[in-house]
């Protein structure tokens, strides 16, 4: 090869490495500005817990347009129920300074819960009270569960969620059947229920920790639904889908 090839190659595979320098500069550098803005994003959820009594239910729905929100809360995972025998009336505990964004309401024996996600932008992220639609703001939450419903022994017969990508966490329930419509992931904690049935074609698992369920009722089953048990004494005894549902896809650990 002449000498004037050699420098062409050379000089092209120290453009490839210069080049490769300034991508793996620029990733490392939007991944620091990403961890920054994300450290310097406005905690909610560092004051004290504060309870909320409720009027009785038997009904939980958590609803919200997410889809369409212009909040984000890193950190966020989703709302927990836990029923225990020393509740003697329904309640709403979480942090004081989430307590004024967390709308609840009972009627006709339905609590609604959801996140008021536009008086979180007017409230901390705003001072002067405006906000753009256009713009996406930011927050934190101190603790991925923001709120926790606590309810009677025996009482609570139905919980909805058409919240996306929010789990909700069911805590030391124990009932002959439970209703569910809840469209992105149940964890079952110490739970036990003869049968458990979600209505929802959306769900991607439900989690077992120290939970047991006789019979799961599904509804038509979406592809890659996940069947979860983290321990040796959490089980499902047999499941079902509804007319039009499929087997295929779903994937079950013990």
């Amino acid at each position: 090869m002449k000498k004037t090839t050699y420098m062409m190659i050379a000089l092209f595979f120290l453009g490839l490495v210069a080049f490769s320098m300034l991508i793996s500069y620029n990733v490392t550098k939007a991944d620091r500005n990403e961890r920054m803005e994300y450290e310097n994003r406005p905690v909610i959820g560092v004051m004290p817990e504060m309870t909320d009594t409720l009027p009785e239910f038997s009904e939980v729905k958590f609803y919200g347009n997410d889809d369409v929100s212009s909040l984000g809360i890193g950190g966020f995972k989703g709302f927990a129920i836990l029923e225990s025998d020393c509740v003697k009336r329904p309640e709403l505990v979480a942090p004081a300074d989430w307590m004024p964004y967390i709308k609840r309401d009972v009627e006709d024996g339905v609590l609604s819960v959801s996140i008021d996600r536009d008086s979180i932008v007017k409230g901390c992220l705003s001072p002067d009270g405006s906000f753009s639609k256009d713009r996406h703001y930011k927050v934190k939450a101190d603790s991925s569960i923001i709120a926790t419903i606590r309810v009677p022994r025996g009482k609570l017969s139905s919980v909805n969620s058409s919240l996306k990508g929010v789990t909700i966490y069911l805590d030391s329930l124990r009932a002959g059947s439970l209703r569910t419509d809840i469209c992105h992931r149940i964890v079952l904690n110490n739970s036990h229920f003869d049968t458990l049935e979600n209505k929802s074609t959306k769900i991607r698992e439900l989690k077992l920790n120290g939970s047991t369920v006789g019979m799961l009722k599904m509804g038509a089953k979406r592809r890659g639904f996940t069947i979860n048990c983290v321990d040796s004494v959490s089980a499902v005894g047999s499941y079902s889908f509804e007319s039009g549902g499929s087997k295929n896809g779903m994937k079950i650990s013990f």
